[in-house]
């Protein structure tokens, strides 16, 4: 068992498997959780605004800031729980995209 800080073990995954990380600016925290968590840069979403996803030991969450950006509240636009590095890279893989719905299908 290593005694790595969990955040730096996560964070050398990312980064050796290509995600790119979302760099925070101080003052900038409303509305996220104190406890420590590796940030991955999202995909744009003309809907959800800015957005990325924080990365925890177990769990990924997605967070947003909604236009207009003067608007400091980040909020929570789902989660998903991991147990297996595999099953991390799926859950990041799905939700770094933004949401996408079924009606701009053409029949």
């Amino acid at each position: 068992m290593s005694n790595q800080d969990p955040c730096d073990q996560i964070k050398a995954f990312l980064t050796e498997n290509g995600y790119e990380l979302y760099d925070l600016r101080q003052g900038h925290a409303c509305g996220l959780p104190c406890t420590p968590f590796v940030k991955v840069k999202a995909e744009y979403s003309p809907v959800d605004g800015i957005s990325f996803l924080a990365v925890f030991p177990t769990r990924v969450v997605r967070y947003a800031l909604p236009c207009p950006y003067n608007h400091n509240d980040w909020q929570n636009h789902g989660s998903q729980d991991y147990s297996t590095p595999e099953e991390l890279q799926a859950t990041l893989n799905k939700m770094i995209h933004p949401p996408a719905g079924c009606w701009g299908a053409t029949a």
